[in-house]
């Protein structure tokens, strides 16, 4: 739809991100950044980065992982290049895991909304994601952590079982 060319893709989260399968081929270099490679350089409260010019971020399943998300918010923003993107994916609907560092168990699209306002962002769209199945799965563990990939019909949107909320920024 944007028909994204990315000269420099900054990803939080790894590269085994589905969102990153509508990407391929558009850009040019990727920094993947493991928090736990470096604490202090990858804290997303104070992102401590070499550069400032991503033109496209991914921050995938992490803000609520976070104390502040607001300032994570402005600290990534300071890495992207003017007019820069900032695609971001939380859960509107999750067990708490990884603890003790799960902050927030679910964030909707008026609350992530206000979020990238609060940090003057550009909302260029914002959604959730869901379906009764993939909940199942979810609340159950069933098999395992669920994966979109396990579902019968991955695409199917129904608005009244959030799973994920989603939003697409600009600086």
């Amino acid at each position: 739809k944007y028909d994204f060319q990315i000269d420099k893709l900054l990803l939080f989260n790894g590269d085994e991100e589905p969102e990153l399968e509508y990407l391929r081929g558009r850009y040019k270099s990727v920094l993947n950044v493991n928090y736990e490679d470096n604490t202090n350089k990858y804290d997303l409260h104070n992102l401590q980065l070499k550069h400032k010019d991503f033109d496209f971020c991914i921050l995938s399943q992490t803000l609520e992982h976070v104390y502040n998300p607001s300032k994570c918010l402005a600290s990534i923003k300071k890495h992207l290049a003017p007019e820069g993107y900032l695609f971001i994916n939380v859960p509107a609907c999750n067990a708490p895991h990884s603890e003790p560092f799960h902050f927030y168990t679910g964030f909707t699209p008026m609350g992530l909304a206000a979020l990238a306002e609060e940090n003057g962002y550009k909302i260029r769209e914002i959604g959730q994601w869901g379906n009764e199945e993939y909940l199942v799965k979810l609340w159950t563990r069933n098999p395992g952590w669920s994966d979109y990939r396990q579902l019968r019909n991955p695409g199917l949107n129904e608005i009244e079982n959030p799973v994920i909320t989603w939003a697409l920024l600009q600086k």
